[in-house]
């Protein structure tokens, strides 16, 4: 796996882009200068956690035959 990581705009909008060209913006909380132009690092890592667990879920319910017609995870941090 490789991620190139660079700064897109002043101060603080990236861009982090994979292997297979998928882009991602991450972007600060505005409080400090960020410009709601994409999801903040701590987004960004109840993102990833949310989609590793759905991803886990999902294979065992299709193990057991099962396939939901809607998945969804609502997350809520403080």
């Amino acid at each position: 796996m490789a991620i190139k990581f660079k700064r897109k705009e002043f101060p603080y909008v990236f861009e982090a882009i994979n292997d297979n060209g998928a882009r991602c913006t991450i972007d600060a909380n505005p409080s400090i200068g960020g410009k709601n132009k994409g999801l903040r690092p701590m987004e960004l890592l109840a993102s990833s956690i949310a989609g590793c667990a759905s991803i886990d879920i999902l294979l065992i319910l299709g193990k057991q035959k099962i396939e939901p017609k809607l998945f969804e995870i609502d997350i809520e941090t403080k």
